[in-house]
């Protein structure tokens, strides 16, 4: 049996939350548009490997400057990865004046912007050691 007080109590945290709710709605169609479940993790769409007499076709690219290997190979991955926003940086989610989804494209853009060079590192240190970067594709 509910008392009073524990009736009035659930009324009034179900009306402090109802806004809440309706704003999570809201924007759960934008991060969806923005190419992000409601996790926070890029919506993916998995592609089958290309099939030839029963294997994975696949060739091998050498690599001997980062321009080449980021027009052929790296720039489409580097976008694919920097679509998936897990964490906001915390000056880009204090912005009150901007919508979800342009703080998210920011995100976006600042994820692609720090994969690349993390990429740009490791290709350099692959091309110091060995000489060339080998990728199979």
């Amino acid at each position: 049996m509910i008392n009073r007080r524990s009736f009035l109590r659930r009324s009034a945290a179900a009306t402090a939350a109802a806004p809440i709710g309706a704003q999570m709605v809201g924007q759960e169609s934008t991060l969806k548009a923005a190419g992000i479940d409601a996790i926070g993790i890029g919506v993916r769409t998995p592609q089958a490997p290309e099939i030839a007499n029963g294997r994975a076709a696949q060739t091998l690219k050498i690599f001997r400057s980062f321009t080449d290997w980021m027009r052929e190979h790296g720039d489409a991955e580097i976008k694919e990865h920097a679509k998936e926003v897990r964490v906001m940086d915390p000056d880009i989610i204090s912005m009150r004046s901007l919508p979800l989804c342009t703080k998210i494209r920011m995100q976006q853009k600042r994820n692609y912007e720090r994969i690349l060079e993390h990429r740009r590192g490791w290709f350099d240190s692959v091309l110091r050691s060995e000489g060339d970067v080998r990728v199979w594709r």
